[in-house]
């Protein structure tokens, strides 16, 4: 019986893992075809393409793993970057 609780365990775990990942793809997918998708976002967009917390993305912004550029006191991202930060990691990160 317990082996059938850990099955159901692991199904959710990847059910789980293909609705965030479908969900990455569907904004890929919105954002290539918006004609008005901004070429920069600041941090709140960019934790919003990339479905993470500013924490987060303050982790990899120090990292060196995903590039950025300061204007002013600001952080603003390429958001080529973002999509290619994610495609590169497939997601894992």
């Amino acid at each position: 019986m317990e082996e059938v609780f850990e099955i159901i365990k692991a199904v959710n775990q990847l059910t789980d893992q293909v609705k965030l990942l479908t969900t990455r793809i569907d904004t890929h997918i919105k954002a290539h075809e918006n004609e008005h998708n901004p070429k920069y976002v600041d941090e709140h967009g960019a934790c919003e393409i990339l479905f993470i917390k500013s924490r987060t993305l303050a982790k990899l912004r120090a990292d060196g793993m995903i590039p950025y550029r300061k204007v002013g006191k600001k952080n603003i991202f390429l958001t080529a970057d973002l999509y290619e930060f994610i495609e590169s990691t497939s997601g894992n990160f």
